[in-house]
């Protein structure tokens, strides 16, 4: 598959994973539309993608070839 590796939904779990081996934050995503996407290592998007402008509103992750989140942004 080519990109672009984007995907598209509302965000209806949030789940903390064990820290990188550099300190950073790792969380696991859930969409309303059935996927599940773990935020890539030591990526930025990991400390906004908690934030409350992304709570119930349709969002937009763009993701690595190995469908690891690296991005986010509302749709």
């Amino acid at each position: 598959m080519t990109g672009p590796f984007t995907d598209t939904g509302v965000i209806t779990g949030l789940t903390r994973l064990k820290y990188s081996r550099n300190g950073n934050p790792r969380y696991e995503v859930a969409l309303d539309n059935g996927n599940h996407y773990i935020t890539q290592t030591d990526s930025a998007c990991a400390y906004e993608i908690d934030n409350v402008d992304y709570r119930g509103v349709t969002v937009e992750l763009s993701l690595t070839k190995a469908y690891r989140i690296w991005g986010i942004q509302v749709a």
